[in-house]
């Protein structure tokens, strides 16, 4: 079975932002067959819940990580951070979804300074550990309007 990750910003400021969000995920699940693909994501706010939606509104299976203490890495290693580490490994491939910088440059992309151009989001964490294991990952910024 492959396991598709989509993951991305928790915080939506638009609902154009929210559309083409909605946009990009439909068009990334238009590439899988909902018979032989899950879904993984990390259960927040924004891209992981929205793609978790639109995933089961298509039929697929979905696999939610969820974060058992609501901190980055607590003392007790299972928080956002152990969370996100999960999905990477449970993923054949992985997607990251951003919106436009505003208030805080990714820092996750420090070897290019072109592809930092999105606020930070804790997807990029995820995306760059895929990475790491040499899993197709893709990062999508939607567009400033």
């Amino acid at each position: 079975m492959n396991k598709v990750a989509i993951v991305g910003t928790s915080e939506i400021h638009t609902r154009e932002e929210e559309n083409d969000i909605r946009d990009s995920i439909t068009i990334i699940l238009k590439k899988y067959s909902a018979l032989n693909t899950k879904v993984i994501s990390g259960g927040a706010e924004g891209v992981d819940s929205i793609a978790v939606n639109i995933a089961e509104m298509h039929g697929f299976d979905t696999q939610v990580f969820l974060p058992k203490i609501k901190k980055w890495e607590p003392p007790t290693k299972d928080g956002y951070k152990s969370r996100n580490i999960q999905i990477a490994n449970e993923c054949n491939e992985l997607f990251c979804i951003a919106l436009p910088y505003r208030l805080t440059k990714c820092y996750h992309h420090s070897d290019n300074e072109k592809i930092r151009e999105h606020e930070n989001t804790a997807g990029c964490f995820t995306l760059n550990i895929a990475k790491t294991q040499n899993k197709p990952v893709e990062l999508i910024v939607i567009p400033k309007r």
